[in-house]
């Protein structure tokens, strides 16, 4: 019996995966090559984070190991009470950011708004805005001397209770959970795209009102995207550094990844002891992603599109849609409105006084800025590396899908596994193992480093994208073109890729956006020669030079805003409804 009258012989047999006397040497050949380029992007670094805690010196394994630093560093009272405030800190933003997103998703969908597109871009925007230059921006506005916003009250004899203070360990969080809200509607998003109306129908015919039927019947299937929500951020508020580095808090928030930071930047450097303080993180991280993990197994719970022909479950908001459009109008203020217009404030002002009155607006700034050197060369940098990582990205993500989904290859579960462990890691943790492995390579210094920590950091989101928009086609046009005579190579060129086109594009976009604006990893791997716009930023606001990291910032926003705008208008990308 040929193959082609096996699989006719055997309905199903494509959708469930190709047998395994079916697979050939060339397809075990593919997944060993896969594993290998992942055990080196992904696993020595994963490896070395953990391992150079133990090592005498991390850049020379001949000093041998010791348990000195992991000793020291274990038994230190201003570690634990970090890792503590670290931990109530990110599942806090968590739990708030998604409650946040979650509500705004669940309005959005059910009830029919004017502009509803619009108002699902205005709540996805803060995504696209790094968390460093947000910190930049509510600086500007909320410092508690010379804050825009303070200066306003004072002008306008408020009382001192109604000061705001950003630096402070509430501005952290406020900064944080705005700038996470976006993770937890898409994460919500989906699934009630996707539930399905005939239950909630069903409730309203029994004479359950609106309220009852939420809390009886769709919160009990939204546990799980919720969770899966308050996981994801809290592994990512956990290795946020930069945000609690410029607020500061007076000093009495100071998270993990700072004092990581400052272990490797502060005197004397002491790498060692930054990846033992990593360990910790791994292990918050760690216990997230693991509950992380088994919430999200079935893929169709992230679901974006579908063929399933649900009726419209929207309905009038009648009286309230004056005040749920003017909730959504708040948020896009307090989130887009407000931290743009600070950051062209100090951008165009010369000096800050703290009185509003002697305020002086000049292009002094720009120019310094776009007339200093390396100013151009970190543009370019940025714009090398966000366009090679995520192409790499998606390309390396779509063949481990591929073979994992439809292939079914021995070993592509394990290439899965490795794929995604990153995200259970943050980047500055990360980091550190891709600099202890690849500090003797000719990479070493350069921007490439860069572009593989990131590339291998963020290849969980190209996996995950591209799993979503396989997930939605249906294996039976991918059998039928092959029981025809095409070639496996022909069906995924043919057949596959431009099914998955928007995905794919849509997961290109997303890494692109989140690369130019990435500085926990770069931080790290940075030389004077391979600065990129997020770590020039960085470096300004070390230096206390505020109005040039601003500066500094529009520009990484404006390359992200280009490159959005192309993704919309040139190739119909959505990122709002492919992005997780």
């Amino acid at each position: 019996m040929s193959r082609a009258e096996a699989r006719s012989a055997q309905p199903g047999t494509w959708a469930s995966g190709t047998l395994l006397f079916d697979q050939s040497l060339p397809e075990y050949g593919a997944v060993g090559l896969m594993l290998a380029l992942l055990l080196v992007l992904v696993g020595l670094p994963m490896i070395f984070t953990v391992v150079s805690a133990f090592l005498t010196d991390p850049f020379d394994f001949s000093k041998g190991f010791s348990l000195s630093t992991i000793h020291s560093t274990y038994t230190s009272g201003e570690i634990w009470h970090s890792a503590m405030q670290t931990v109530l800190m990110s599942v806090a933003v968590g739990v708030v950011a998604t409650a946040i997103g979650t509500l705004l998703a669940w309005t959005l969908i059910h009830f029919k708004l004017p502009a509803a597109s619009y108002l699902e871009t205005v709540v996805v925007v803060p995504l696209f805005l790094s968390p460093l230059v947000g910190a930049i921006s509510w600086v500007a506005l909320a410092a508690p001397r010379s804050g825009v916003l303070n200066e306003l009250l004072r002008e306008f004899g408020a009382p001192g209770w109604m000061q705001i203070n950003i630096m402070s360990v509430g501005g952290i969080a406020f900064v944080f959970v705005f700038h996470y809200i976006p993770y937890g509607y898409l994460f919500l998003a989906g699934t009630l795209r996707n539930t399905d109306v005939s239950l909630e129908e069903a409730s309203h015919m029994c004479g359950a009102n609106t309220w009852r039927t939420t809390r009886e019947i769709l919160l009990p299937l939204l546990r799980s995207s919720v969770l899966s929500s308050i996981l994801f951020v809290t592994i990512l508020a956990a290795g946020e550094f930069s945000v609690p580095s410029v607020l500061g808090a007076q000093g009495s928030f100071v998270p993990l990844s700072v004092h990581l930071y400052e272990a490797i930047y502060g005197f004397p450097q002491d790498y060692a002891r930054a990846a033992a303080i990593g360990t910790l993180l791994v292990t918050v991280s760690l216990t997230a992603f693991y509950f992380y993990r088994r919430n999200v197994r079935d893929s169709r719970r992230f679901i974006t599109v579908t063929g399933r022909g649900y009726a419209s479950a929207q309905v009038d908001p009648g009286k309230w849609r004056i005040p749920i459009l003017a909730v959504f109008g708040l948020y896009a203020f307090i989130t887009v409105v407000l931290p743009y217009a600070a950051l062209l404030f100090i951008v165009f002002t010369r000096f800050r006084t703290g009185d509003l009155h002697t305020t002086e607006f000049t292009l002094r700034n720009l120019e310094a800025v776009l007339a200093a050197p390396g100013v151009q060369n970190a543009i370019f940098n940025t714009l090398t590396v966000s366009l090679v990582v995520p192409f790499v990205c998606v390309v390396i993500g779509v063949i481990i899908v591929y073979m994992h989904e439809r292939l079914r290859l021995i070993g592509s579960g394990f290439a899965m596994y490795l794929a995604t462990a990153p995200i259970a890691v943050s980047g500055i943790v990360f980091a550190t193992g891709v600099l202890v492995v690849y500090v003797s390579t000719p990479v070493y210094a350069t921007i490439w480093i860069i572009a593989i920590g990131l590339g291998a950091h963020y290849l969980a989101h190209a996996v995950r994208i591209a799993g979503n928009g396989l997930g939605q086609l249906d294996p039976s046009l991918e059998e039928a073109a092959q029981l025809n005579g095409a070639s496996r190579l022909r069906v995924v060129s043919s057949i596959v890729a431009p099914l998955l086109r928007p995905s794919l594009f849509a997961a290109f976009v997303l890494i692109f956006v989140f690369s130019v604006r990435e500085v926990n990893t770069a931080i790290l791997l940075y030389s004077p020669s391979s600065q990129l716009l997020s770590v020039l930023a960085w470096n300004y606001i070390a230096d206390g030079t505020v109005a040039q990291a601003a500066v500094v910032g529009m520009l990484q926003t404006i390359m992200m805003i280009a490159g959005i705008v192309f993704a919309r208008l040139v190739l119909g990308v959505q990122t709002t409804r492919n992005a997780m």
